[in-house]
Formats: C-alpha cells, structure tokens, sequence
C-alpha cells in the first residue's frame, strides 16, 4: 500500500511537472504570436522603407544617366551637324549630274527631248559620248561656253567642270563581256542566222578574250580593286575588265567648231568604228572624280549601262560627294577631337553594357530599351571602322594619265554616312527612354512596347500580303511596266500604296481586266482593313495605358518618374542659387496652390474620393509610402498579394482561437486531476491527446508563419 502511494506521489508530482512545462509552452506560445504580429508590422514599415529608399537611389541614377546621355548626344549631335552644315555637296553634286546626265542631244541628231537618263541602245550611247558629254567635259559647256580658256583665276581652265572642279586623273570607260555560247532552243541551231547566244553576266561566264574591229584589239587591263556596283535591275558587277583612258583635257590644238585636231573627239569617235561596245558587252562604265577646291570636297561619278539579254541599254547614274581629307581647318580638327571624346563615351558605355550582360545574362535584354541602345553602340564601332577605310583607301599618288580610283574610300565614306544616319535616328529614338518620367512620354513609350505583340501579328499578315500582291502584279504587269518587271521592283512599288502611291491608270492600260480588279482588292485588303486594324492595335494600347495613368493617379501610387520629377525640382531646380529658392520655388507652390483651388479640381477630388469610398479599395503600400510601378500588372499583382497575405492571417486567428479552446480543455483536466487523486489514468490519457493535438497545431502555425515570410518576401 506505502508502495502504491510512493507511485501514486510520483505519478502526481511528474503529472505537474508536464502541467508547468505546458503552462510555459502555452506562455512561449502567446509570446511567440505577438512577436510574430509586431515583427509582421516591423517588417512592412522596413520593407516600405528600404523600398523608397530604393527608388530614391534609382531616381538618382536614372537622372545621372539621362545628364550623360545628354552630354553624350550633345557631342553627336556637334559632330554630325559640322558635317552636314553646308550644302556644297548637294550643289556641286547637282552640277555634275545637270550638266552631264540632263544636257540634251542636238537638235540635228533627234527631234524629241533625249539625254543620258534616256539612253536606249548602243547607238544612242555614241552619239551622248561624241555630243553632250564631250560638249561638257571637254568644250567648257558646263560653265560658260569659252573654248579659248583666257588665262587667270577668275576665268574657267582647261579640264575643269562646272567652272570649280576640276577632273582628277583619267576618264575611264570601260565594260564587262561574256562569252558565247551555244543556243539551246527549240528551234534548230542551223536555221537560226547567230547560233550563237550571249547569257547574262556571271564571274564564271565573264569573257576575257581579247576582241576589236579594224585592226584595232583591246585586251584587258588590270586595275585597282573597287566596290561591286548593283544595278537597278539588282544584278552585281565588279569593276571594268576592259577600259580605255580619255585625257581630262582636250588637246590645244583643238578646233571646237570644225573638231579638227580634237584628239578626244577622234578617240570616242574610234570606240564607234572599232566597235568598242557589242552584243558581248554586259556592263558599260564611265568613271572620273572631280575635285572641288572652294568646299575641299571630292565628287566620283560613274555613268553605267546595262545591257541584259533582253535587248537595250538601261541607263543609271551614280554620283557620291565625299570629304576625302578632315583635316583640313581648325574646325575640322576640333571636331575630331570632339568625336574621339565622343568615342570614348561609346566605349564607356560599351563596357556597362557588357557588364551587365556578364552579370544577368540574356535577362538584361528584357529591360525596356537595352536591345537598342546595344544596337546603337554596335553601329557607332562600324561606323569608325569605315571612316578609318576610308581614310586608308585614299590614293597616294594623283597620275594626269591615270584612273585615279577614289571610288572605294567613297565608297567606305558613303556606308558611314548611312550607317550614321541610324546612329542618328536611334540616338533621337532613346530621349523618349530618359523622358519616359513624365507622364506624356511614359504613355507614348507604353503604348508602343504593349502594342509591339500584336503589331508583331500584323506586320506577318502585311508581309504575306506583300508577298501575295507582289508574284500577282510581276505576272500581270511584269511586261509591261518597268517597276514590276521583277518580284522586288514589285514589292517596293506595292509598299507605296501605304503612303497612298498607287498609279491606276497605268495597271488599267496594262490590263483592261487584272488591272481595275488587283487595284481594288488590294487597296481593300490594304487600306481599308490593314490600316484601320494598324490605327485600332495603337488605340486600344493607348486607352488601356492611359487607364493604368488615371488608376494609379486615384490612388495616388507613387512611381519612378514622380521620384525622378521631385529629385529634379528639389534637389536641383530649387538648388540653383539665389533663383531656386526665390524664384522657382514661390512660382511652383503658388501654381500648385491656385490648381488646388479652382472649382475642377475640387470636383475631381471629391469624385475620386467617392470612388475609392464605393469600391472599398484598400492599399496598404498607400499607407507605409511604399513606391510601385504604375503599370496594370503591378496593381493586380498587388491586390492579389493583399488577398492572400489576408488569408494567411485569417488562418492563423482560427489557429490561435483553436489553440486557446484547447489550453482551456487542459486546464480543466488539470483541475480534475487535483481534485480527484483516483481514477487518474483516463484523464492522464486525455492530456496525452490533448498535447498531441497542441503540437500539430504549432507545426500548422509554424507553416503559416513561413508561409507568410515568403510571401512577404
């Protein structure tokens, strides 16, 4: 019996050593959940704080950013303007082209308006040689007419154009051949008068064999390498293989009206008796510079016909305008030491970049702007590397008697030019990147970036239509009209239909049929439907960001570009001495106090305040100052994070509500079991579940809780 209640004592006394421990647990408990709460709140206000400060600091480097980007447009925009002031190179590139390709034949050689643009067959080609360019190059046609060339400066000189150029080097005509072949057709070779067939030109089929007329053979000459030169028709040639030389200068000697001692005239009158150009010849070339003293520029000219295996010459025309030498006066000089300034922010920023690229990989390109901006940068290194061609590819040495080739360093030059003038349009493109804080700017740059995915659509269906429209026109009109004798003089002619360039009357000449009936299709499918679905993809892109502006301005969500004006009017505008704080300053609170204050915005404001009461919005980030983007995405991801932040919460009140019923169940065991000293082993057993069930609901609260702490992450 002493036993049995030596273990009875026991069993009581180790009965309230567990009852004090779970007396302790549920107080760690209670403790535990009031942390959780205030740390819960300490973390918002941290979170909102370190979130601020955040875009605080982002402010400051987006206007750090946009005051280089400045600095770095403004040195561009010097260098590209120095060289693009002057028009002289518009001018003195018109001369040439008015006084060689526009001069008409005489009056005794046609009766019908004729020029080099107009030039038909080979025939016609002699008689432009011998007439008007001789007349111009050579007789002082293109300036004032005097073939006695007084001595002086004031007066035109012998070998000069225009009056202020003068020709440098040789003039080169030249041609590529192809050799014959024999005709496979159906009909039989020995009925045919020429069994022999020339096909268009190729590297392969080019033909170096020497030929000539009268005793007279031409062979080929070597010559400088040069650019490929692409027709109209789109076909790619190399330099000339055959070439003869004209002096730059007639001889004088020269009678020009009776042309007796005319040692140039008598030269092109030979190409015709010597039959210089045949049904061999595939490319026909007349190549000079000219220099201009007045501008220190350099003109390269290249006249150039194709004859294909149509039949018929096409003639096209070519005149590049170049600065060979940058360095010729002192502002030339300091352009180029503002572009190498220039180029050495290109290289800082190159180097950001590809730090950033290092660092995130191929997710630095989602960045709004960051594509572009490397394109740019790309384009800015090629552009420096054909400038440096350019350079490298001038002529050292200026021969009288010889081609001079400026044509590749013309040619580096041109590429530039054109690779600069993106340069230009993409450096203008990103001052809507760094101006996107207002709220203009930032709609305008939205409205593109969401509109670019269904765009994206519409410029396939624009293509396939293109396409379509192209293959049609090419057979319908291709032999008849020259701007669709191919699929890509098609295509670029159907493009202009989006500016409204479509000539119906020709189509309708081509075919009475096809033509009325491809004008209205295709201007139905194009105009009527592409363009309005065009207008409607940038309309609704637009009214769905200007929505997100007027949403987020009601609720008045902070956002970058607000952090960017405010650094920008506190810290800098107001800054500036005696003007910030006295003028500016006075002048903006009284602009905002008279805008508080008139009738409109008072109703404005109490609408939006009788519209955040309706609709019961509740944003907590409004409260702790938190700064989110202002965009649609981030607001719904907002509320959704509210909703379950919310529930989260509601489950751990009906946790600790459970957790109180089940304390209270305990101490009521507890109670009995002081009270009653016998039949102890149920009510033990009791505890024992109800422990248990208190342990699983702290790892359900322990769940909650981690759950919650990554959300809030």
């Amino acid at each position: 019996m002493q036993q049995a209640s030596n273990s009875i004592a026991t069993m009581h006394s180790a009965q309230r050593v567990e009852v004090e421990e779970n007396r302790k647990l549920h107080k760690g408990f209670e403790v535990a959940t009031d942390v959780f709460y205030h740390s819960a709140i300490d973390q918002k206000v941290a979170q909102s704080f370190a979130s601020h400060a955040a875009h605080k600091l982002r402010a400051r480097s987006e206007i750090m950013d946009m005051l280089k980007y400045f600095v770095f447009l403004a040195m561009f925009l010097a260098v590209v303007i120095h060289g693009s002031s002057s028009d002289a190179r518009f001018t003195f590139g018109r001369v040439i082209q008015s006084q060689i390709l526009e001069k008409e034949f005489q009056l005794a050689n046609t009766s019908v308006y004729k020029s080099y643009l107009t030039v038909d067959n080979i025939d016609e080609f002699y008689e432009f040689l011998a007439k008007p360019f001789w007349f111009s190059v050579y007789a002082a046609g293109s300036f004032d007419g005097d073939t006695t060339y007084p001595s002086g400066a004031l007066y035109n000189q012998r070998g000069f154009l225009g009056g202020v150029g003068q020709i440098v080097g040789s003039i080169r005509i030249g041609q590529l051949r192809v050799r014959a072949q024999p005709c496979s057709s159906v009909i039989d070779n020995n009925s045919l008068d020429q069994p022999w067939c020339f096909p268009e030109y190729s590297s392969s089929i080019e033909s170096k064999d020497p030929f000539g007329h009268h005793h007279v053979t031409y062979n080929p000459t070597s010559h400088s390498s040069e650019p490929s030169f692409i027709s109209v028709s789109n076909r790619v040639y190399p330099g000339p293989t055959f070439s003869v030389d004209l002096p730059n200068q007639e001889s004088s000697h020269c009678d020009f009206e009776t042309m007796h001692h005319c040692e140039v005239y008598e030269k092109i009158e030979e190409l015709r008796t010597t039959k210089f150009f045949d049904a061999a010849t595939r490319a026909i070339f007349v190549d000079f510079s000219v220099y201009n003293y007045n501008a220190d520029i350099v003109a390269v000219v290249r006249l150039f016909l194709e004859q294909t295996i149509g039949g018929g010459l096409q003639a096209t025309k070519n005149v590049v305008v170049f600065k060979p030498w940058p360095t010729h006066t002192a502002a030339d000089r300091a352009t180029i030491i503002l572009e190498a300034l220039l180029y050495v922010v290109v290289f800082s920023q190159a180097y950001t970049a590809l730090k950033h690229i290092r660092k995130d990989g191929l997710a630095y390109y989602r960045v709004r702007g960051s594509f572009t901006n490397d394109v740019n940068i790309v384009l800015f290194f090629g552009v420096a590397v054909l400038k440096v061609l350019a350079l490298v590819s001038l002529p050292s040495e200026f021969p009288s008697e010889e081609y001079i080739n400026f044509r590749s360093s013309a040619n580096y030059d041109y590429l530039a030019q054109s690779i600069n003038s993106l340069n230009c349009f993409l450096s203008i493109l990103k001052i809507f990147r760094y101006l996107s804080f207002l709220p203009t700017f930032s709609i305008l740059t939205a409205t593109v970036s969401n509109a670019l995915h269904e765009l994206l659509g519409l410029f396939i269906m624009i293509a396939i239509l293109l396409f379509g429209g192209s293959l049609a026109f090419t057979l319908a009109f291709g032999t008849s009209l020259a701007h669709y004798s191919v699929l890509l003089n098609s295509f670029y002619s159907l493009m202009g239909i989006f500016t409204l360039k479509f000539d119906a009357s020709e189509t309708f000449e081509a075919n009475r049929l096809l033509g009325p009936l491809f004008f209205i299709s295709f201007v139905a499918l194009i105009v009527l439907v592409i363009m309005h679905m065009l207008i409607a993809c940038f309309a609704n892109a637009y009214m769905e960001q200007k929505e997100t502006y007027m949403f987020a301005k009601n609720l008045k969500i902070g956002s970058l570009g607000h952090e960017i004006f405010d650094h920008l009017l506190y810290h800098m505008i107001f800054k500036i001495p005696y003007f910030g704080p006295r003028v500016f300053q006075p002048m903006y609170e009284r602009n905002k106090t008279s805008q508080s204050q008139t009738p409109m915005s008072r109703r404005k404001e109490s609408l939006n305040e009788r519209t955040m009461t309706s609709s019961n919005v509740k944003l907590k980030s409004q409260n702790l100052g938190l700064v989110v983007p202002v965009n649609t995405e981030a607001i719904n991801a907002m509320k959704e994070l509210e909703e379950k932040n919310q529930n989260v919460f509601r489950m751990v009140d009906e946790i600790e509500a459970s957790h109180q019923v089940l304390v209270s169940e305990i101490d009521d065991v507890i109670s009995q079991l002081s009270k009653a000293k016998m039949h102890h082993g149920p009510q033990i057993e009791t505890l024992y579940e109800h422990l248990n069930s208190l342990m699983k609901l702290e790892e359900e609260f322990e769940g909650c809780i981690d759950s919650l702490m990554s959300q809030e992450q």
